[in-house]
């Protein structure tokens, strides 16, 4: 980029009609009214300015006044002189001669300077530089200038395209190696070229991966650039590869590929590529898929484990039965997937109504839309709330899809949609000795599907805290914080929409699973525990982290 001591550059063509700035490392168009048909801060005689012209003509820019193209004034100290139009070529437009160095606009001609042979009339004429000069001072860079030159479209091009990029490497820095020639692989009848180094560096045979730890027995940096394949062998389930100059003590390898492998290798530069999108739901759609599971089934391997484990994964809810209504059974539901996330609530928890509560859950009230711990660095990726009583009237729980919702607002409110993943809101819990904030986009896109896909969703009002700064005297009014407000009320409008919700009681010895960061919960108020002779509402709850259950996913093959 251009040095950040540069004053200003400006470049125009007077055919153009408009001006090129450069100031601080920044480039700008000013429009056709601006238009500066000469350059402010450098000479376009013949002779290499020195560096005090530049720091003169800046001067005289700093200090001149500014009056409008229609009126005319004459030249200082010349009271006779006639009335002239102001030099439009100056950055001001002062109505003062051109001065030394600048184009006069009615002569074409450069004052100051006999006008050179070779000038094209009409065309400004300045000295071809080095654009990838990075020197601290512009001014010094008149020892580079080499000859004049017309101001064409195409100096102006290569002048911004210099300035764009950075700067060449100098030429005593070494090259990087090239490895040999791409092996050509069929993979599900297609073509693929993989780097000879790339597959080495994936080979997993019992050289290369301990049979026991399964981890590597060589380094990626020990793998010679220069490694190719000696021979190549292909058979209807594998690719076998002799590799020639391969790492040292490796001789006589050779790596064989089963197709299935290949096909994974194949796609292995894509995120997330071994996991399939979610499925989308509304109420309807979420009850006509549903599946209850039993607690016996959900804790043994087989056919119905996997497929509880499959509507988990495209989902991201699941409800058991048959849960046995002790206090380690959440525990056990919640290590089947994954070792339990500690958290400053302990690694499980007890969801009461109790005197003078430090969490809102832990009330009778109503309690809206949510998602937890958003204020922790890495937020639970599942929870687990196991119903040991239910008995109080009210306290039905609401679930949501807000992959649904987002995807709602992208196709009906796409400003909305867009502001809501670019600006971050901040979640924060500051309470019982505990101080925890985060600053999160609310909707997180991602390629990891094919196209920018929603992967997570933060929302949780009664956890968002202000971290908006807008407000000082003296600060331009910000209108930001009243976008994002108004963003969230209608994703809020989509997510609490009767056919989005799913509504329903949990009865002592069921447990519902549900990905934290896609699924919001609430609930209904419920009626207080007082006088309600032992009847009380009771809920267990503990947390896994996102990458254990992914894993459980992949190790099942979903």
């Amino acid at each position: 980029m251009l040095a950040t001591g540069y004053r200003a550059l400006r470049l125009a063509s007077s055919s153009s009609g408009a001006e090129i700035t450069g100031t601080r490392g920044s480039l700008g168009i000013t429009p056709y009214s601006r238009r500066l048909p000469a350059l402010a801060s450098y000479s376009t005689t013949s002779e290499a300015p020195k560096p005090s012209d530049s720091d003169n003509s800046s001067a005289q820019e700093r200090n001149s006044t500014q009056s409008t193209p229609s009126e005319t004034s004459k030249p200082a100290g010349d009271p006779n002189a006639p009335n002239v139009k102001p030099d439009i070529g100056s950055p001001k437009g002062n109505g003062s001669a051109a001065a030394p160095g600048k184009i006069n606009p009615s002569t074409n001609t450069v004052s100051g300077e006999e006008q050179k042979p070779n000038a094209v009339p009409g065309r400004a004429h300045i000295r071809r530089f080095n654009s990838n000069y990075t020197g601290p001072h512009m001014p010094h860079m008149s020892r580079r200038l080499a000859r004049t030159q017309p101001l064409t479209s195409g100096i102006i091009r290569r002048v911004v395209q210099g300035a764009m990029e950075e700067p060449k490497a100098a030429k005593n820095q070494p090259r990087m190696k090239k490895g040999k020639a791409k092996i050509p692989i069929k993979v599900d009848d297609e073509t693929f070229y993989f780097e000879p180094s790339f597959l080495r560096e994936s080979c997993d045979c019992a050289r290369c991966i301990h049979p026991s730890t399964r981890q590597r027995t060589f380094e990626a940096a020990q793998i010679p650039i220069g490694i190719g394949a000696k021979d190549v062998e292909v058979d209807s389930s594998s690719v076998k590869i002799k590799w020639q100059d391969d790492i040292p003590g490796f001789e006589d390898h050779i790596s064989t590929f089963k197709n299935s492998y290949l096909a994974d290798l194949a796609k292995a530069d894509v995120p997330d590529s071994d996991l399939s999108p979610p499925s989308l739901w509304d109420k309807k759609a979420f009850e006509k898929s549903n599946r209850w599971v039993t607690f016996e089934d959900y804790m043994q391997d087989g056919a119905t484990f996997s497929d509880a484990m499959m509507q988990l994964k495209n989902f991201g809810l699941l409800f058991l039965r048959n849960v046995p209504e002790d206090t380690e059974s959440v525990a056990k539901i919640a290590t089947r997937l994954g070792p339990i996330k500690n958290t400053f609530y302990g690694p499980t928890w007890d969801v009461k109504n109790i005197p003078d509560p430090k969490n809102v859950a832990y009330t009778n009230d109503a309690l809206g839309f949510h998602m937890d711990l958003l204020y922790l660095n890495e937020p639970p990726g599942y929870q687990f709330l196991h119903c040991m009583k239910n008995e109080l009237p009210g306290g039905e729980s609401l679930f949501a899809d807000s992959f649904h919702a987002a995807n709602i607002l992208r196709q009906t409110h796409n400003n909305h949609f867009t502001l809501l993943n670019e600006r971050r809101v901040g979640f924060g819990y500051k309470n019982d000795n505990q101080d925890y904030i985060s600053r999160r986009r609310t909707i997180e896109i991602s390629g990891a599907y094919g196209k920018k896909s929603v992967v997570r969703v933060n929302y949780s009002p009664p956890f968002q805290v202000a971290t908006t700064n807008n407000h000082r005297a003296g600060l331009k009014v910000d209108q930001s914080h009243n976008h994002i407000v108004q963003s969230l009320k209608v994703f809020k409008s989509i997510l609490e929409r009767k056919s989005n919700v799913v509504k329903l009681k949990l009865n002592a010895g069921e447990c519902v699973i549900f990905q934290n960061q896609r699924v919001v919960h609430g609930r209904e108020a419920f009626a207080s525990a007082e006088g309600s002779e032992g009847r009380d509402r009771w809920l267990r709850g503990t947390y896994v982290d996102d990458d254990a259950v992914r894993s459980k996913f992949k190790s099942l093959g979903l």
